[in-house]
């Protein structure tokens, strides 16, 4: 119990010192994911499949006081699922989102951080599978809203730039799928991502501040 006091006290302390980002200060940047996952069933090769994702988000931000930044993003994904024994499974997508968020800066050093990322928005995109030996491509298109929030780390080793690490992510997505038939499908759910792919890096340029 007396090491987690100490333990508390040196993190105040230390947050305490930290070099605080200046009200007005400007971030321009942004973030972007990549990653790949095999499958391999020795005994259903059929279903063996390659996974490619890959993510990029724009964004711009201000601080509005000495731990918090608020701004807008702009994304785009892509994924694709690979099937080599099972072409007509392969299934591809793009989304394009807009959203905006807000950071909330803990100092535990003069030039690292922890921080806090509450974001939400709206995303669109349209994916394709197929062709089937019975039809042509099939075309799907789908909405969604989210919003969550996410844990990171960020280091400024240079006065106009900062370096971000974050992993995991706690959301709710509203998803609605839309087929060429009409009908309508959506889907609600509440997740906690601890997934490899949710470790994002991000790059922010600071500009101003008071």
């Amino acid at each position: 119990m007396k090491k987690l006091f100490i333990l508390i006290a040196m993190i105040t302390i230390s947050s305490a010192a930290f070099s605080q980002i200046p009200v007005g200060t400007w971030f321009i940047g942004g973030s972007a994911q990549f990653y790949m996952a095999k499958s391999n069933y020795a005994s259903d090769s059929l279903n063996n499949y390659t996974e490619t994702y890959f993510s990029i988000s724009p964004s711009v931000g201000v601080m509005i006081s000495n731990h918090f930044e608020v701004g807008l993003d702009v994304s785009y994904y892509n994924a694709s699922y690979k099937y080599p024994n099972n072409t007509t499974n392969n299934y591809t997508y793009n989304r394009f989102g807009v959203g905006a968020f807000a950071n909330y800066y803990h100092g535990f050093s003069d030039n690292s951080m922890f921080y806090y990322q509450v974001w939400g928005g709206v995303s669109a995109d349209f994916g394709s599978q197929g062709p089937t030996p019975l039809s042509s491509t099939t075309e799907t298109k789908y909405t969604a809203l989210y919003v969550g929030i996410m844990p990171g780390i960020a280091v400024k080793p240079a006065k106009h730039f900062m370096f971000k690490v974050y992993y995991g992510s706690l959301a709710f997505n509203s998803e609605t799928d839309k087929f060429p038939d009409s009908k309508n499908d959506t889907f609600n759910n509440f997740n906690l991502n601890v997934s490899p792919g949710s470790l994002t890096l991000g790059f922010d340029y600071l500009i101003g501040g008071k």
